[in-house]
């Protein structure tokens, strides 16, 4: 049964077992859940926020692998800053666009659309909205470190999730940083921003880093898609 529970959409299934066993399945990132018979919602609530974070962080890796020929169909689970959302396929009357609707990402395009113009209306959804965060961020974390750089831009990029020139202060973002929670751009923009200033990633950077945002080692692996300790 189909439900949603702290915030996420899940898959719960009852079954004679004693544990509660949590999944995150490819190749969209949704929640499947084998509860106890008679284990309170409460309880299998209680779970899966204790899991949330590393919920995320599976959902986050899934959105980040190569799109497949089956991808973006309706109903499939897009990432917007970390968020599910549903993805609703319409037939565009006037041009193509996409829009947010609480926990569904709107996508309108001519009918019969092939993968390939889906992909680049989303994606140029995603840099406005990238575009948006990191005029509002990049100011402030200049200000926070003394460090500017001269200019900044998006692009898609598959090996990392951004990169900085020391000799020009030119900063590169990754387009995809939009699907990630809003803390991973600011670990990006920071982690570049002491480029400026540390070419290397040795002793200094990292101290550095902890003196601007200590948790930034986390950020780091929610990012990349490890799964946190306990």
């Amino acid at each position: 049964m189909q439900q949603i529970i702290a915030g996420f959409q899940v898959d719960l299934l009852r079954k004679k077992i004693k544990g509660l066993h949590l999944y995150v399945c490819a190749p969209d990132g949704h929640i499947r859940v084998s509860a106890p018979l008679r284990m309170s919602v409460k309880d299998i609530e209680s779970f899966i926020v204790s899991r949330a974070d590393w919920i995320r962080a599976q959902q986050v890796k899934y959105a980040g692998a190569p799109m497949t020929a089956a991808a973006l169909e309706d109903g499939d689970t897009i990432l917007l800053w970390g968020r599910p959302c549903v993805l609703t396929i319409r037939e565009a009357k006037v041009r193509s666009s996409v829009r947010l609707e609480g926990d569904r990402l709107i996508l309108s395009v001519p009918k019969d659309a092939a993968l390939p113009q889906k992909e680049a209306v989303l994606n140029a959804f995603y840099r406005r909205q990238l575009t948006d965060a990191i005029a509002r961020l990049m100011p402030q974390w200049e200000r926070t470190t003394g460090l500017k750089c001269s200019a900044w831009q998006i692009r898609a990029m598959t090996s990392r999730w951004g990169s900085c020139r020391p000799d020009t202060r030119k900063i590169t973002l990754n387009l995809h940083l939009a699907k990630h929670p809003p803390e991973c751009l600011s670990y990006v923009i920071l982690h570049e921003l002491m480029h400026i200033r540390i070419p290397n990633h040795g002793a200094e950077f990292k101290a550095m880093m902890t003196r601007f945002m200590p948790q930034w080692p986390q950020i780091k692996a929610l990012l990349n898609g490890k799964v946190p300790q306990d």
